[in-house]
């Protein structure tokens, strides 16, 4: 699902000119997730089109003012928006890589918990408009902090040291401050019960 919402995000941020109304962008987002579908089942490497999880028949019921051709070619010209580059890393790849070298190094039982806390705030943050234009990575070092938070563990400095090692960046500190407030705001709601 992030992969399908990271492909139509791409595509409209390409196309200024697309309407932002949901019968303009619901064509937009089917789409997006069938070339997600058909990415995540290797059917753009092979011609088996059983493949899929999710057919052209149920994207021409959920869109009966659509043809098939039609379809396809949105399918195309997305493809062509983005370039082809359907697998740019996710929030959930940056944590993925992050927690496949500690959980190498180390067989803790913690690891596997904090990753997938960390994969589970990374899935609720990631919809969220106010990260939007925000990198993944500083996402992920944000949600890892998080996760090592909720598990009453400082991992700030190395999480900080795993992004700079994997974008060959330094993390800005004002930037990933903000990200890590947003994540709190979403993750702990203030006057919610």
């Amino acid at each position: 699902m992030e992969l399908a919402l990271d492909i139509a995000d791409r595509y409209m941020m390409a196309e200024p000119d697309i309407t932002y109304h949901w019968c303009a962008m619901k064509p937009i987002f089917l789409v997006s997730y069938w070339i997600a579908t058909k990415f995540c089942s290797g059917q753009y490497e092979t011609t088996k089109a059983e493949n899929q999880a999710l057919s052209l028949e149920q994207i021409l019921k959920s869109i009966p003012e659509m043809s098939s051709q039609t379809i396809k070619q949105l399918e195309m010209h997305i493809l062509n928006v983005i370039d082809w580059k359907v697998t740019v890393p996710t929030t959930v790849a940056f944590v993925d890589a992050f927690f496949g070298y500690i959980i190498a190094h180390f067989t803790s039982p913690f690891f596997q918990h904090a990753k997938a806390t960390a994969v589970r705030i990374a899935e609720i943050v990631t919809v969220d408009n106010r990260l939007a234009r925000v990198k993944r990575s500083v996402i992920a070092t944000a949600c890892i902090e998080h996760a090592y938070h909720l598990a009453k563990v400082s991992f700030r400095l190395d999480a900080a040291l795993f992004y700079e090692g994997a974008t060959g960046v330094e993390l800005d500190d004002s930037l990933y401050h903000r990200v890590y407030l947003v994540i709190g705001d979403l993750l702990y709601p203030r006057g919610r019960k």
